[in-house]
């Protein structure tokens, strides 16, 4: 039996968080860890708080046909960055789905020198994380 490395080690936790995802598009999970890789916190994406979840009623971003922007679920990035208590403590950064270019560049703002993601990333969020370790995994 392999040892799991810590990046397929996260992204399994990340699954994981991700299944409580009520977002009728996708769940998706980010697991925050610092750089000993222990877990600092965990979001997934989800209305925010006290609004109603998606699966008892549907927002309009619930058709993805509509603009991303009309679904109203907090993307998981922001959520678990929301949820630690230091993000200059952030060093790995493990995610189900390739960050959007605005969670790109809020987990910029945390300590963050690796991010592992499944997954495209789009060119604008590449060129910004030209200087962090990318790790895609399949």
């Amino acid at each position: 039996m392999k040892q799991l490395s810590l990046n397929e080690w996260g992204m399994h936790i990340a699954e994981a968080v991700a299944t409580r995802s009520s977002c009728l598009r996708g769940a998706v999970g980010c697991v925050l860890m610092d750089s000993k890789g222990k877990i600092k916190a965990t979001g997934y994406n989800s209305p925010p708080s006290g609004k109603a979840h998606c699966i008892e009623h549907p927002c309009l971003g619930a058709n993805k046909e509509v603009y991303p922007d009309s679904c109203i679920s907090v993307h998981a990035e922001i959520s678990a960055l929301m949820q630690c208590t230091d993000v200059m403590e952030v060093g790995i950064v493990i995610v189900t789905l390739a960050p959007c270019f605005r969670c790109t560049k809020a987990l910029l703002n945390s300590g963050m020198y690796r991010l592992v993601y499944r997954g495209k990333l789009l060119p604008e969020c590449r060129d910004l994380l030209s200087d962090i370790g990318l790790v895609q995994l399949i």
